[in-house]
């Protein structure tokens, strides 16, 4: 998961793997702000659930980093995890992420306190190639996907433990999407007229770019036929008096 975007959609967070860095980009003008250096080979972002920070991992260094969303600047010392770390997704609490780390034999998970940023448990033998992490909505459950085992390992997120593993019927499994945020942080409207005050201006957005113009069309073609009309009348009422 290469991109992050914070919960309240004005921040994108993007890996740079190439160069080194995470851009910023504004997301209400779609161009980029800022970028964050990092030591090298940036891969796995996640954004907190509440907005504040943001974890890149490191694949060659073994190590996220950890930016902090007001300032676009890392903070602290960079969290120590497994070899080449890929994906990572935060609980919908933000008090805890999971990061894959694609090392063999036997990857593993990485387990954080999001809280002090540092790790607080290793889960072992996740499958071969770790790669993409993703948790459900109520955080009860950690998927991660095993691209060289092809199958997914699902994890007990209240124990650590492995509770399932998921034959993908496929191959090279990679990315999960990951939980971008508890229900109550998406977004509602605040009454029911904005909602009808929506409908009405998207229905009158429609009839102004699809029915006036086919509207406008017929009616030029009823005058242009009434003119002739109105006119055949005239020049016959006209030859017959000349007769």
């Amino acid at each position: 998961i290469e991109v992050g975007i914070t919960p309240d959609g004005k921040k994108v967070y993007v890996a740079n793997s190439g160069e080194a860095t995470v851009s910023v980009i504004n997301a209400a003008t779609d161009t980029p702000v800022e970028k964050v250096d990092v030591v090298t080979d940036p891969y796995g972002v996640a954004v907190t659930p509440d907005g504040t920070q943001v974890y890149v991992t490191s694949l060659s260094t073994s190590t996220v980093y950890v930016i902090d969303t007001k300032t676009d600047t890392i903070i602290g010392s960079p969290i120590m995890v497994g070899k080449y770390p890929h994906g990572v997704a935060f609980t919908p609490d933000g008090k805890r992420a999971f990061v894959a780390n694609h090392e063999t034999p036997g990857g593993t998970v990485s387990v954080i306190n999001a809280i002090t940023n540092n790790v607080i448990d290793t889960i072992e033998d996740v499958g071969d190639y770790p790669c993409g992490v993703a948790i459900t909505p109520d955080g009860s459950k950690i998927y991660v996907t095993n691209s060289k085992s092809n199958d997914i390992c699902v994890i007990d997120a209240k124990t650590n433990g492995i509770i399932n593993r998921i034959d993908v019927k496929g191959s090279g499994p990679a990315g999960l999407g990951q939980f971008i945020g508890p229900l109550s942080t998406v977004r509602k409207e605040s009454s029911p007229w904005k909602v009808l005050f929506r409908y009405i201006g998207l229905a009158w957005k429609y009839f102004n770019n699809s029915i006036l113009p086919y509207l406008h069309e017929i009616t030029t073609e009823l005058i242009v036929s009434a003119i002739l009309g109105i006119l055949g009348i005239i020049t016959t009422r006209f030859l017959n008096k000349s007769r």
